[in-house]
């Protein structure tokens, strides 16, 4: 008896008990729902939820009125747990740092084709002997006679690339 005494006092405490989180579903401004752990602005905009620890499986988030349409799917925000959300939000800042990166990278691009495209609008111009390398890497050199042409084709090309 004195055994499962002591066993009651001692084991029994250190057992860990399920332990539930609380979280707020609130209603925003522009029609979407969030999860947050502070209650919502508004009251009427939203309830609390009670999250079972690691353990036990998420409560499937409850379904709003809003309309689906006539496939009978459900809105995609609905469908999304706090943990999915907030790794959608994490890979839309991903793709939008990764466009903007990208559109740098062009814009960069641009600014040195342009340049290439205006340096060899200036040699075209220049006095002093044109000239080009072929595939076997010797130098061919431009005719007087073709020069137009040639500063044609560079004017044509910093149109192009300097727009």
């Amino acid at each position: 008896m004195k055994a499962l005494m002591i066993c009651c006092i001692v084991v029994v405490p250190c057992m860990s008990l399920p332990a539930h989180a609380q979280a707020y579903k609130c209603k925003q401004a522009n029609g979407r729902v969030s999860f947050q752990d502070q209650p919502c602005d508004d009251a009427r905009s939203g309830s609390a939820i009670v999250l079972p620890s690691g353990g036990s499986p998420a409560p499937a988030p409850a379904r709003s009125s809003v309309p689906t349409g006539n496939t009978g799917k459900v809105h995609p925000a609905q469908k999304l747990s706090p943990q999915d959300q907030l790794r959608e939000a994490q890979r839309q800042r991903e793709d939008r740092q990764i466009a903007e990166q990208n559109a740098k990278n062009e814009a960069y691009n641009r600014s040195v084709r342009c340049n290439s495209a205006r340096q060899q609008l200036g040699v075209a111009k220049s006095e002093r002997p044109i000239y080009s390398y072929n595939n076997a890497g010797e130098r061919q050199y431009v005719e007087d006679k073709d020069r137009a042409a040639n500063v044609a084709a560079a004017e044509r090309r910093v149109a192009e690339e300097c727009r």
